[in-house]
């Protein structure tokens, strides 16, 4: 079997809408839903966008070819289109039921599709996948955000940890300058009090935000690169969020 969207054009998400929550949700919300449903939503939007689908649609309706009076109709969170077929988001947001086992195990025989499940929590992947035949099993992946964890604080630690790092004025005066090329120990010590400077630079390549190219001369890590950019958009959309309200 083979899966065809029947979807309105109407459901397709559009690039702004994966840019913003707000728009998103203004676009696609749908009555009495949860909050963290459609954040999931949102979420696993971006996730397909990232994987290289060319159209995404929300609350997507399909059907397994051949199909036999609508039997095969099967609805999906979101359904992200490829050159190879389809990328299927199921946004769960409770334990595995007996009716997503049974929704698994009807995509399980379809040839031309990826299943993605997000979870808010942290789950056993054992208790889906060993439903799966094994021929099926890489058909799958779980993507866990672990919002809803009792431990929350420790899922989030690693990033909390970057975050603190890069409310510190000091430390974002020295990284911003690495936007544009690499700067040397002697630059920053001309604005900034040179103590700071030693002790800010050991800070930031300990958590490898910073490297040493040559003696004295520090550039962007890769990985430093990504959590600045990650930052400073992220401030950008709060401010705008604010100024929105």
């Amino acid at each position: 079997m083979q899966l065809k969207l029947k979807t309105q054009a109407k459901n397709e998400i559009q690039f702004r809408h994966i840019l913003n929550y707000r728009a998103f949700r203004e676009a696609y919300s749908e009555q009495d839903e949860s909050e963290l449903h459609f954040l999931e939503k949102f979420y696993a939007a971006r996730l397909l966008s990232e994987r290289g689908c060319d159209k995404i649609f929300v609350n997507a309706t399909l059907t397994a070819q051949p199909s036999t009076d609508g039997e095969n109709e099967i609805g999906v969170d979101v359904c992200g289109i490829t050159e190879n077929g389809f990328i299927l988001a199921l946004c769960e947001t409770t334990e595995p039921t007996t009716e997503l086992h049974t929704k698994l195990e009807l995509l399980a025989a379809i040839s031309n599709v990826d299943i993605l499940l997000l979870y808010p929590f942290t789950i056993d992947a054992r208790t889906i996948l060993d439903l799966i035949p094994p021929d099926a099993a890489d058909k799958f992946s779980i993507e866990q955000v672990p919002w809803l964890d009792s431990h929350l604080e420790t899922a989030f630690q690693e990033a909390m940890e970057f975050i603190g790092l890069l409310c510190n004025e000091t430390r974002v005066k020295m990284l911003l300058p690495l936007l544009k090329h690499t700067r040397k120990k002697k630059d920053y010590r001309v604005r900034i009090n040179p103590k700071l400077v030693y002790e800010n630079i050991a800070n930031l390549t300990e958590h490898n935000v910073l490297h040493e190219l040559s003696s004295n001369e520090y550039a962007l890590t890769p990985i430093g690169k990504q959590i600045l950019g990650e930052y400073l958009t992220f401030i950008q959309r709060i401010k705008r969020a604010l100024k929105d309200v």
